[in-house]
This record gives C-alpha cells, structure tokens and sequence, in this order.
C-alpha cells in the first residue's frame, strides 16, 4: 500500500492540532510528515520534506497561504495543495484556481469532507504514478521502436508496385507476422490538422507523439483482426490487417468496427483527431501498395466532408476536376459585401463558393481563399485600417489558411474574417460620424459662445438631442459640450485681458458671455489659478 506525505501549515495551534489529530491519516495513506505556524516555516519544510500534499491555511502572518504555494509549487511541481480559510473570498477563490490548487475548504473544518477531499487527492497522485509509468513505457518504446526488420518489410509491401509472393510468404514466416495469406484491408490513419497544432513541437515530442498512438492503435487492434502497422511519416500510420481464415464475410464490418474504436481511443487518451481512410479489400499479397494509395486518396478526401472520421475508398466522390473560379467576379462581390458592410450576405457566398461536394481542387478553393483575403485587406486599408484589426496576427491568417484541412475549416475562417472585417467598417463609420459631429459642435460653440446659455442653443439647428449629442461629445473628447464652452469662454478672456490692460473685468465678463463679474471671476481663477486682475497685470508687465 502507498504511503503519502503530507504537511500541515497553519497559524492557529487549535486548528493545526484538530486537523492532525482528529483523523486517522495512516488509515488515509497519509503520513503527517510535520507541521509549520505560517507561510514562511511552511516554505521551509516543505523545501526540506518534499511532501506529497499540503494542507495550508490562507491567512497567514509573515508570508500567507497563497505566497508560499507560489513559492512551493516553483520547486515541488508535483506537490498538490488543499486550502483553508475562515473566509468565503473571491479573491482568495481566484487565486486558488490560478494556482491550480486541488481544493478549497472553509473553516471550522468538516472531518468527513476533508477526508473525502483527500481521497479523490490519492487518486490523482496514483494516476500521476500510471502516468508517469506510461510515459516511461512509452519512451521505451520509442528507444526500441519495431524490429528493424519487421518495419522495412511493412514499408516494402506499402510502396513496392510488385512483390514475388513467394518472398511474400518467406519473409512472414521468418519474421513470424502471423495472419494468413488471405484477405486484407489497408489503413491510412492520419492525424488531423497536425501541421496547426504539432509541427512546432520539439523532434522528440512528435516522435513521442506518433509512438504513443501507434500503441493505441496496436492495443485497439489487438485480437481476432490483430493487424500491424508502422509509422509513415511524423502525422501519418498504415496498418495492414489481414484477414482471419472463416471471416471473409464479417471481416469489412470488422474492419469497420476496429477503425472506429481506434479514433475513439486516439481521441480520449491522448485528445488527438485522427482521419481513418480504408482501401478496398483485396486479396492480392503482390500489390499491397495499390491498396496503400486507395487508402490515402480515401483519407485526404476529408478536405471535401471532415475529419475524425472513417472513410471508404469505395464511397469517395470524385471532386478536384480541375475546375477553375472567376476570381474577378469573386473579387467583385467580396468587395460590394463590405462596401455595403452587409453582414448578412456573408452565408449566401460561402455558399456559393465553400459547398461541400465542391467540384473544385483543394489547391483551387485555397486560391479563391486567399483572393477574398487580399480583397478583406485592401478594403481595409482604404478604411484607414490593417487586417490584423480584425484577425490578429496576419502572417498566423496566412499560415493557418494554408494549413486549414477541410473544406468546412476553411470556409469557417473566412467566415469570420467577412464578419470581422464588417464589424469593423461598420464601427469605423460610426466613429467617423461621431467625429463630424463633435467637429460641428465646437464650431457653433466657437462662433456663438458669448450668447450660447444653455446647450440646447448649441444643438438646436443639427437634429440631434441635447443629451445625445452631450454623449457623443464626451466619447470623443473627455469633455464635455459645458466643459468645451466653458474653456473656449476662459480662453477668449485671457486674449482680451492680454491685449487691453485698460479694458475693465466686468466688460470682459460680459464680451465672453457671463451675465455676473463675480460668475466670471470665480470661472476664471477655476481655470487659471489667477483672479481676472492679477492676470491682466502680469500679462501688462
């Protein structure tokens, strides 16, 4: 029986001492391997004891819960933590979960939860265990990999146009490929969509990558249709599987059933899509590598439904004829959809263009994506913006639109590309608008601020309300329509107080629009700092 270590930190005696006695942690797989009265001690012996599980309290002199898990878990990744807390904090809640802490209990402590917490804590530390021990079967399988031998024979048999059978049978034999000479299907498994996701992995973890679903595949296969299969390229398996004597009739079905369970499986344990195709059945030992290309073309025709899925040879459409689209007439409507920014259009062309029994080449849908691309970014470049506005980092658009699969990746891209470009166009019209009237605002306040007394004098001949303008100009400025009049008054003053030393305060107040001297002197020094006098002297000197 594993036995686990844990450390208790925690500033209150009482709380330390109940949760360390009154639970038989031996009877948990727990060892209480010591005990810490605050963040900075629980550090400490954590650095120095290494253990499995802490069991931390939040609030804490010195250094509290949150600091020291911080601290801990940048030394002791694998430790796992259980917090504490008098306090039912979002902010202490947030912080649990951005530190990835295993759970959150709130004082006084409920016995039977923390130890319903600790149980569900052993079996994560148990299936780290199996995965860890995975992980290092799984590289020693890559160590080893397939008998040399046995491999060159499968890539042999997968690209030879003609091999003798007699040889067929000889080398089988020797290499004790068990299976019989009869009938059997060939696999293309693909991994979807690899060059997006994995190609920037590092060598070894793609190589980690293909062995682990070359185990699954092996495992799933495994039994009365064991097949074997060899890695082709760093996205890319075959399998062979032959046939057992008395099976002719089931042996499709079963073929079937088997590839199935392989994407299930590559999809649960190790989250990869993967892309099935299957050839024809044959029986014919001497040309398995007809059966190969069947497979492949089967597999890559997923460009025209999808991936993660099984797909026969045999029901294959024959798209790619090598017709070519007007790429003028696409250019055209692409362009009038965002001069008209009509959002809705936007389904009734990827339509017409993105249909899934397209007769179109791959190469050939590529080429009318990047043209509505370039058109998305001149369109933008007139409005006075950059396509990266709208998708983010343009070379990652690029890369991921070559790199994009399925028809339907495709066509999802560009859809959200139209859709962002319009949203876009349809904003910038909009600030647009906002700014000419804001411009129209100031130039009546400019030109009337001596009689303007309310803002409904400001608005009165441009059909906008006085609050709906006052938003407008608030967006746009940081002011508002008040502040700006206000400004424009206090700035005309101290032009006229500068440029006559004899003009009197109380003309001044009235020239700018102030019904009282004793309003404008108040307004004036709120603005400068300086009465209307002390101005008009230092302005004289």
């Amino acid at each position: 029986m594993t036995m686990y270590t844990m450390l208790v930190v925690d500033d209150n005696p009482n709380d330390r001492r109940g949760v360390t006695g009154l639970i038989d942690w031996r009877e948990q797989q727990i060892e209480v391997v010591g005990t810490a009265v605050n963040g900075e001690d629980g550090y400490r012996k954590a650095a120095e004891l290494k253990p499995d599980f802490v069991l931390t309290d939040v609030s804490m002199p010195l250094m509290n819960g949150i600091e020291m898990t911080e601290k801990i878990k940048r030394e002791l990744p694998d430790t796992r933590f259980v917090f504490m807390s008098c306090f039912d904090d979002l902010a202490y809640l947030q912080a649990a979960i951005d530190l990835e802490v295993n759970a959150y209990v709130l004082k006084p402590i409920e016995l039977e939860e923390l130890v319903q917490v600790f149980a569900k804590l052993r079996g994560l530390k148990e299936g780290d265990i199996r995965k860890r021990r995975l992980e290092a079967s799984l590289h020693k399988l890559v160590e080893e990999s397939l008998p040399l031998l046995r491999e060159q024979f499968m890539k042999e048999l997968f690209q030879r146009e003609e091999i003798a059978m007699e040889e067929v049978e000889e080398r089988l034999a020797y290499l004790k490929l068990e299976g019989g000479l009869g009938s059997y299907a060939v696999l293309y498994m693909q991994i979807d969509n690899y060059e997006l996701h994995y190609r920037s992995l590092p060598v070894h973890k793609r190589h980690l990558l293909l062995y682990s679903l070359q185990s699954c595949v092996q495992q799933t296969l495994a039994g009365a249709l064991a097949g074997w299969s060899i890695a082709s390229h760093y996205d890319t398996l075959l399998a062979l599987v032959p046939c057992p004597p008395g099976e002719e009739e089931s042996f499709l079905n079963g073929v079937t059933e088997r590839a199935n369970r392989c994407i299930e499986a590559a999809n649960e344990q190790l989250e990869l899509q993967l892309t099935i195709g299957i050839g024809e059945i044959s029986s014919d030992w001497t040309s398995v590598s007809m059966a190969y290309r069947q497979a492949e073309a089967a597999a890559r025709s997923k460009f025209y439904s999808k991936g993660n899925q099984v797909i026969f040879y045999t029901e294959i459409g024959r798209h790619g004829s090598g017709l070519e689209t007007d790429k003028s007439q696409l250019a055209s409507e692409v362009r009038s959809l965002l001069a008209q920014r009509q959002d809705s259009r936007i389904e009734a062309l990827l339509d017409k263009y993105y249909s899934g029994d397209a007769a179109c080449s791959e190469k050939e849908i590529k080429l009318l994506s990047y043209t509505i691309v370039h058109v998305v970014q001149s369109s933008l470049l007139e409005a006075g913006k950059s396509i990266e506005d709208v998708s983010g980092d343009e070379p990652r658009l690029w890369k991921d639109l070559s790199l994009l699969e399925t028809i339907s990746e495709v066509r999802g891209l560009i859809r959200q590309l139209l859709h962002n470009a319009c949203q876009a166009l349809v904003q910038d019209e909009a600030i647009g608008k906002n700014k000419r009237i804001v411009e129209d605002l100031k130039a009546i306040i400019d030109e009337r601020y001596a009689s303007i007394e309310s803002v409904h004098q400001i608005v009165e001949h441009l059909q906008i309300s006085a609050s709906h303008a006052n938003l407008i100009f608030k967006r746009e400025s940081g002011h508002t329509m008040f502040d700006y009049l206000t400004q424009r008054r206090v700035e005309a003053a101290k032009g006229m107080l500068r440029d006559d030393p004899y003009l009197k305060v109380y003309e001044v107040a009235e020239r700018v629009g102030y019904r009282t001297e004793a309003h404008f002197r108040s307004v004036f020094k709120a603005h400068t700092g300086l009465t209307p006098g002390k101005f008009q002297e230092m302005a004289s000197q």
